[in-house]
Order: structure tokens, then C-alpha cells, then sequence
């Protein structure tokens, strides 16, 4: 009997522990879920969900600022063929048809680069590289506001990005007046492609097609040539505006199709690219840090790649004070820049002999901020004068020459090479310091700094360049770039051997470079000369 009721009370024993248990687990699941949903209502509370009213207001808020403050915009438009001022009825239109934020973004993303300044951009929502960038209001960037705005809009291009797969996006790049596919792109569902040539879109000439339209890459311009273009563009095979294009191969087969093009799925593809996202066959960035080193003991000459002005300048001194030969190759192409002072004080130092002096002047709209960056001493800006419109500064920068005799210096340069970079290879090209070979420059490295600003309604960041360099009298000496004593251009075969190393990530190797690279190998040729 007593054994009985010991297993009575056993049995209620466990069945009140799995009770108890299962009870626990569901006011857990209970709590988790009620926690999730507050979190997601969280999330879903900063989202903006913006009316048409609010993205025409926020374009208007951009539109009217550059106009008031970009002094070199007539002078631009009339470079680059894009009359910013004459297309105010097409951004709206293209604003008002906007149907998700997302779309407003990427549109307004396309605005912000018709007006061809190297600093002027619609900022991508990447809070890690939003901290990074040098305005001279930094502190709107630092906003706690203005970080949880940025993550709400990435996080939506994020799932925004999980619709579509890489194979739905075709990379156009320009090569000598003509858009090819772009064989990084290639993979089995879409290898069809390989090698074509876009013959026409919309019956039309496709670098035409592609000056008229708004698109996410900025206009390049080609003084050489005296043409401007875009370099690269994505079209699609999911979404967006039908286009009826005409492909050609090698042998001058034609065949045409129906694809698609939509700003807001090149924003995708440029997510993906650029953040090696599912819709990246492989990355495109250069694996390698950001200084690159490699002396070549054939041609006996040193290469050095540095893809921005702000890092490891120790690295970069301890391999300039030791070089072995005499003939150097500087590679700044895709350098966007970073501290004014960085290639003299790191560069210049260990290539020359004697002192210099570098100058630069600029004026800049009274209306733009000036705080910061502008009244820092370290530096070094002058304010010279003011008038009705503009503030007149100066900067003096010396160069200390610690070699013991002048290197033979060729400098690589592109459409990236831009700000500080480009601001280190036009005292090297004024001062004949050395040979700068590739393409022109992005330009504005004379003329101070860029101002960030953030949209009313979207929160949506952005930079302008509120200045333009001028001479000692204020006469305005605007300028798309420093142009290359020996223009080089890529072409079709070019990129198809540089996407052979970038599958395998070795692109950046040196002795790969040199099976592909047209500029570096125009560089070896003229040291040997």
C-alpha cells in the first residue's frame, strides 16, 4: 500500500515539474514575443513613411541649396552638358513618382549627381562610413537622431536587396565611347552575355540614352576628348522602365530584347557591389590594405598603392625611406582623399630633395557654414577678405625635402583620384615635380572642404561644395579636374583580363596588374624610356 502511494505521489511529482516547466516555457515565448513585437514596433516608429508632399519638400530643400551655394554650377552644366538649373521639372517629376522611400532615395541619390562635384552626394545610409567622412560641420553626423535615421533606411535597403538575385543585374561599362557587359558580372544563368556591345537603346545611342536620363553614377569628363559620359551603369532584367535594347558581338551578330531599367535596382546592385552583399558574384574592393607595396627587382622600380589620404602614414613613411631604386610609380587612382596635408607631409618628404611651398586659394558663399574645419589652426586656413557674396581664404602648406636627390616620380590618377588626392597630384603636375599618367581627376582638391547637411522630412544625409578656387583677385578658376601629362583608357579587353583576377580576388597583385593594366603598364614603359 505504502509502495503504491510512493508511486501516486511520483507520478504527481513529475507531472507538476512538466507542468510547471511547460508553463514556464510558454510565459517565456509569451515574454520573447511581446518583447520581439516591441522591438519591431521600435523600428517601425522610425521609419518616415514620407508623403509625396514631404519628398518634393525635401527636394526643394536640396535643389535651392545648391543653387544658392555651388558658385561653380553654370561653369559646370556647361562642361559636363548637364544644365542642373534647366532640369528642375524632370527631378520632380521623377520625385513625385517615387513610390517607396526607398525609390525617393535612390532618385534623389541620381539628382545629387548631375551636379558633377566630386564632393556633392547623396550620402549612402552606412552609419561605420557616414563617422569617417571630414565636413567642416561634422557634428550634424554625430546626431544620435541622424545614426538611428541612417540604420532604419539601410536596414530597408538591406530588405529590399533579399527580392532580387545577382543574375537580374546587367553592369554596363564604358570603354572609348562604347558600353560593354561587364564580365565581372558573368555567371552561368546570364553568361550569355559575355563580350557583347550595347549597339542601342530605345533606337538611340546608348552614351546618348544615358546623358539624358537620371542615373545613380555620376558624369565623368574627358577634356582629351572633350566628351562626357557615365562609366558605368546597371540595367536589369526584373523591373522598372521596359527598354528595348540591341546587342552585338564580335563579329557583328546582332540580337535585341526587352530589359529593364529602374534607379531604385541600381541602387540594389550598387548595395551589393559595394557591400559584398548575396547580390556580389565576388567583391570588387581591392583586397589588399590600404597601402600597397611591391618593388619590381626587373624594371627596377618601386610601386606603391595608397587608396586614401587618412591611414597609416607610418607604413607609408617606413616604405618610402627605404626604397631601393630610383624610378617610383605613386598609384592614386580611387583615392577619394582625406587630409589636406597628407601627401606632402607623407609623400613629397621622401621623394625630393628641396623645400617648397605649395599655395591655394578659394572663395566661398557667405551663406555656408563656417565652423570647424574652416577656423581650426592646425589647419593652417587664412581668411583674406570678404564681399557681398563671398569669403576669400588662402592656405599656405610647405614641403620639407628630405631625399637625398629628386626620385623619378609618375603618379597613376582616375576619375576617383578626387579632394586631397587630387590636390597633392596638381602641385606635382604645376610644380613639374613628376609625370602623371591615366585619366583626369575628380577634381577639388583647391579649394577647402565640403558641408554636410540632412534633408527636413527623410532625414536623408548629404554633402556640397560650397567653394571654387580662384586666384589672388578673386577670379574664379574652376576646374573638372587635373588633366594627366599621357591620357591612358581602359578598354573592352582591359577589364575582361582585370575580371579573371578579380574572380580569384588577386586583382591588386602587381604582377596580375601588369597582364591588364593599361596605365601601369604605360608608366613601366615611359620609367624604362
Amino acid at each position: 500500500m505504502r509502495k503504491k502511494k510512493g508511486i501516486i505521489i511520483c507520478i504527481i511529482c513529475i507531472f507538476s515539474c512538466i507542468s510547471y516547466i511547460l508553463l514556464f516555457k510558454s510565459f517565456k515565448e509569451c515574454i520573447n514575443d511581446s518583447f520581439s513585437r516591441s522591438m519591431l514596433d521600435e523600428k517601425e516608429s522610425k521609419r518616415v513613411f514620407l508623403t509625396k508632399e514631404q519628398k518634393l519638400e525635401d527636394f526643394e530643400q536640396f535643389y535651392n541649396l545648391i543653387c544658392e551655394r555651388t558658385p561653380f554650377l553654370e561653369d559646370s552644366s556647361e562642361v559636363y552638358g548637364i544644365d542642373f538649373l534647366a532640369r528642375k521639372e524632370i527631378y520632380e517629376d521623377i520625385i513625385s513618382s517615387s513610390e517607396t522611400d526607398i525609390d525617393f532615395y535612390a532618385a534623389m541619390m541620381g539628382i545629387g549627381r548631375e551636379v558633377c562635384s566630386f564632393h556633392t552626394s547623396i550620402l549612402f545610409p552606412k552609419y561605420d562610413y557616414l563617422s569617417t567622412i571630414r565636413c567642416d560641420n561634422n557634428e550634424i553626423i554625430k546626431k544620435r537622431s541622424i545614426k538611428e535615421k541612417q540604420d532604419v533606411l539601410e536596414e530597408e535597403i538591406k530588405k529590399e536587396s533579399q527580392k532580387y538575385k545577382a543574375s537580374d543585374f546587367l553592369l554596363l561599362r564604358e570603354a572609348e565611347g562604347h558600353y560593354y557587359i561587364g564580365n565581372e558580372i558573368l555567371s552561368d544563368s546570364n553568361g550569355k552575355y559575355a563580350g557583347l556591345e550595347l549597339s542601342e537603346i530605345n533606337g538611340q545611342d546608348p552614351a546618348e540614352f544615358f546623358m539624358q536620363g537620371v542615373f545613380l553614377v555620376g558624369i565623368q569628363y574627358d577634356p582629351n576628348a572633350k566628351r562626357s559620359y557615365r562609366s558605368s551603369v546597371f540595367i536589369n532584367k526584373a523591373e522598372g522602365e521596359p527598354i528595348e535594347v540591341v546587342w552585338k558581338d564580335a563579329e557583328g551578330n546582332t540580337f535585341s530584347e526587352q530589359l529593364y531599367y529602374s534607379i531604385k535596382l541600381e541602387l540594389i546592385a550598387n548595395y551589393g557591389y559595394m557591400y559584398n552583399s548575396e547580390l556580389a558574384y565576388y567583391p570588387l574592393e581591392d583586397p589588399h590594405d590600404t597601402i600597397y607595396y611591391y618593388s619590381d627587382k626587373i624594371n627596377e622600380l618601386e610601386y606603391i598603392r595608397i587608396r586614401n589620404f587618412d591611414e597609416n602614414e607610418k607604413k607609408l613613411r617606413s616604405i618610402l625611406a627605404d626604397l631601393r631604386y630610383d624610378d617610383v610609380i605613386i598609384d592614386l587612382r580611387n583615392n577619394k582623399g582625406g587630409i589636406f596635408n597628407y601627401g606632402v607631409k607623407n609623400i613629397y618628404t621622401y621623394l625630393y630633395s628641396e623645400d617648397d611651398i605649395f599655395f591655394e586659394n578659394w572663395k566661398r558663399t557667405r551663406d555656408s557654414i563656417e565652423k570647424d574645419y574652416l577656423t581650426r589652426k592646425i589647419n593652417r586656413i587664412k581668411k583674406v577678405r570678404s564681399d557681398d557674396e563671398f569669403n576669400y581664404y588662402s592656405r599656405t602648406i610647405k614641403g620639407t625635402g628630405c631625399s637625398s636627390y629628386n626620385k623619378n616620380v609618375v603618379i597613376l590618377t582616375d576619375n576617383k583620384t578626387g579632394s586631397a588626392a587630387d590636390f597633392f597630384v596638381g602641385i606635382i603636375k604645376e610644380k613639374k615635380l613628376g609625370t602623371i599618367i591615366g585619366d583626369v581627376t575628380g577634381g577639388e582638391g583647391k579649394s577647402g572642404t565640403m558641408t554636410c547637411e540632412v534633408l527636413n522630412n527623410s532625414g536623408i544625409l548629404f554633402t556640397y561644395y560650397p567653394s571654387v578656387p580662384c586666384d589672388e583677385i578673386g577670379n574664379s578658376l574652376y576646374y573638372c579636374g587635373t588633366e594627366p601629362d599621357i591620357y591612358v583608357s581602359w578598354n573592352k579587353e582591359d577589364y575582361e583580363g582585370r575580371a579573371i583576377f578579380l574572380k580569384e580576388g588577386t586583382a591588386g597583385d602587381y604582377s596580375n596588374m601588369l597582364t591588364f593594366d593599361p596605365v601601369l603598364n604605360e608608366a613601366v614603359s615611359f620609367l624604362k624610356k
